[in-house]
């Protein structure tokens, strides 16, 4: 019914809508990401260094989320609600 609740009548239209700032975020994000893991993955290859090389996937698991995140971005409710199970 509306008018029960304190939120305004369009919250659940806004949440199924995504802004373009926050696909441009995502995409910065991902870029920086994906750069550092290659960065760090080169780096440890290089010194022989076990820690740069587990701190390189902690920015490939991260890139990897923002990657899933822009290619449910646009999708329905329930499939982004899908993805974030992964």
């Amino acid at each position: 019914m509306p008018g029960c609740t304190n939120y305004p009548s369009d919250v659940a239209t806004a949440s199924n809508t995504f802004d373009p700032l926050f696909r441009r975020v995502l995409w910065i994000a991902l870029i920086a990401n994906a750069g550092m893991f290659l960065v760090e993955i080169i780096a440890s290859q290089l010194g022989d260094s076990i820690s740069l090389q587990a701190d390189a996937l902690d920015f490939f698991s991260d890139a990897t989320n923002y990657a899933i995140s822009l290619f449910v971005l646009g999708m329905a409710l329930h499939l982004r609600a899908r993805a974030s199970l992964i």
